[in-house]
């Protein structure tokens, strides 16, 4: 109930600048008279330390804004640079966006990209080998069984209200997770993440669902 699937066309782009500049591109195509383009950052000083986001947030017609700004307002395209997995609630959490491209960093975010039918830019330079020397977690495609679970949890919850707090909400995703769980399936978190993003929810929930998915992995029984 209440989720909000984003109806607007989404890219991704790798972090080369051939990669950032392709995603300026397409933002100016959807920027339209009268609006402005959001450049989503983790943090302000991901601003200070890169020449390219500085003097582009710097520049008429662009207003800045961070993760720290739970709900942020937009009016026009969104600029998301680097986000995370449990960060694409908040990305996806502006009103007034008309297009989104997302810069990846340490993730591909290749589900995120598969369910809003993103358009692939620069191809995202990651493969298996290199996460894992950077000791970032590489999973397996997601199962049938959690999509059908994933897509359960969201037709019976209210996105209005936290997952976090123990209630009817927490109460659903438990149901699901745990079985799925106590059934030999291994929940992978990242991509839950993505998938939620890319199918109404929004906010905190997003990475409140990564955490559940984590700790039930490790062998917790969140209480309901």
């Amino acid at each position: 109930m209440f989720e909000r699937k984003p109806d607007y066309p989404c890219a991704v782009s790798d972090f080369s600048e051939e990669g950032c500049n392709a995603a300026l591109q397409w933002c100016a195509k959807y920027l339209q008279s009268g609006q402005y383009l959001t450049l989503w950052t983790p943090e302000k000083r991901t601003l200070r330390n890169n020449t390219f986001l500085k003097s582009l947030s710097q520049k008429n017609r662009v207003k800045s804004t961070t993760l720290r700004e739970y709900a942020y307002q937009a009016n026009g395209p969104v600029l998301a640079m680097y986000p995370n997995p449990e960060d694409l609630g908040y990305v996806v959490n502006g009103s007034g966006i008309t297009a989104l491209v997302i810069v990846t960093w340490s993730f591909p975010l290749d589900t995120w990209a598969q369910e809003t039918n993103a358009e692939i830019l620069v191809p995202p330079s990651f493969n298996n080998e290199s996460r894992a020397d950077h000791h970032l977690p590489v999973e397996e495609p997601m199962r049938a069984e959690i999509i059908e679970g994933l897509v359960k949890i969201t037709t019976l919850i209210n996105h209005n209200n936290t997952i976090a707090a123990r209630g009817y909400e927490k109460s659903r995703v438990i149901d699901v997770l745990l079985p799925l769980h106590d059934s030999g399936v291994y929940l992978p978190p990242q991509q839950m993440m993505e998938w939620a993003a890319a199918h109404g929810w929004w906010g905190d929930n997003v990475k409140e669902l990564g955490r559940y998915a984590t700790d039930i992995n490790n062998g917790k029984r969140p209480r309901k």
